[in-house]
């Protein structure tokens, strides 16, 4: 058995899965603070220590815990650079953490990257070359190239959402100006929408209320305030997406993250930018489609990144055994 965890800035979700990759069990555990460090780890510890008491007996034995977070992931160090409006998060080594505190194999993987692994493995496309964009609370892309998930040779690749469209725009954590993500990250959508609450949901609507899916519910009754903040995001998102494929020349994009809940409205509106925008032989050849994993991608990715951090390290299991 592995554990495989999802670290989300809105909650944490754990799983078992045995080594063919198959979910045994999950559980979600909504996060409101997750600016506080120590006390969103301590969630995680909980959840963690809940699942090996139930899978541990002289028989059974979790082999290596996958976690899957935002980053960037500074892998060699096992290292979260900083997580994007959480400064509690920064130059944070979450695999020397944990490992001071849990006998057990520890991975840590960039979220997009642990996507990209489960769309391989368990996806629809199971192409060899594509990319899985994340559009989150942050934005981010996990690139498969001849079979091989392409982490350049920092091991970094993939912040799409820490390159500028506008050299002057508003300053990023990164320390960038214009980043991807400060337009079109359902953080900044659901910022925006909250100036136009009224004009989008009734009078009576409580704040938390407001969530992508009921902007697109609202927009696919017609609501032209909500249609105009889904055109929006979908313009932005698709500059970064002309951008990263204009480099790669990937034939495969699939869209993940809470950007789902806006349905096919939104999807529609990307691709009528990409038509309208992207040069002919990209526009003609390239096919944009939602991610079908019915739970997050980057959750089962962790497991999977887990699976293989055991089968390429077999002495995992003789150290368990023994």
């Amino acid at each position: 058995m592995v554990l495989g965890v999802r670290i989300q800035r809105n909650f944490i979700k754990a799983g078992i899965f045995n080594l063919k990759g198959n979910l045994k069990k999950e559980k979600k555990v909504e996060v409101k603070d997750f600016w506080d460090f120590e006390n969103t780890i301590n969630t995680l510890m909980k959840l963690i220590k809940e699942f090996k008491e139930i899978t541990e007996s002289p028989q059974k034995h979790v082999l290596s815990l996958g976690i899957a977070s935002p980053g960037p992931i500074i892998s060699r160090k096992d290292e979260i650079a900083f997580i994007t409006n959480f400064s509690g998060w920064k130059n944070v080594n979450l695999k020397e953490y944990l490992t001071d505190k849990l006998n057990i194999d520890i991975l840590i993987e960039h979220d997009v990257n642990a996507a990209i692994l489960a769309e391989k493995y368990l996806g629809s496309y199971k192409k060899e070359d594509m990319i899985y964009f994340s559009v989150d609370r942050g934005i981010g892309a996990g690139i498969l190239s001849r079979n091989k998930v392409l982490r350049g040779v920092l091991l970094t690749a993939g912040e799409i959402g820490h390159t500028s469209i506008k050299y002057n725009g508003p300053e990023c954590e990164c320390g960038n100006r214009g980043c991807l993500e400060l337009y079109c990250s359902t953080t900044k959508l659901l910022d925006k929408a909250k100036k136009y609450r009224h004009e989008i949901l009734p009078d009576e609507t409580q704040e938390d209320e407001l969530t992508v899916k009921s902007i697109s519910e609202a927009a696919a009754g017609g609501n032209e305030t909500a249609k105009k903040l889904l055109r929006e995001n979908a313009y932005y998102f698709n500059i970064g997406l002309i951008n990263l494929i204009n480099i790669l020349a990937t034939p495969h994009i699939i869209i993940g993250g809470e950007i789902q809940e806006a349905g096919t409205i939104w999807l529609n509106m990307v691709k009528e930018f990409f038509a309208e925008k992207a040069m002919d032989h990209l526009a003609n050849n390239v096919k944009i489609k939602f991610s079908k994993l019915q739970s997050s991608s980057s959750f089962y990715g962790a497991g999977i990144a887990a699976i293989n951090h055991v089968i390429n390290n077999p002495d995992i299991i003789y150290k368990k055994s023994s």
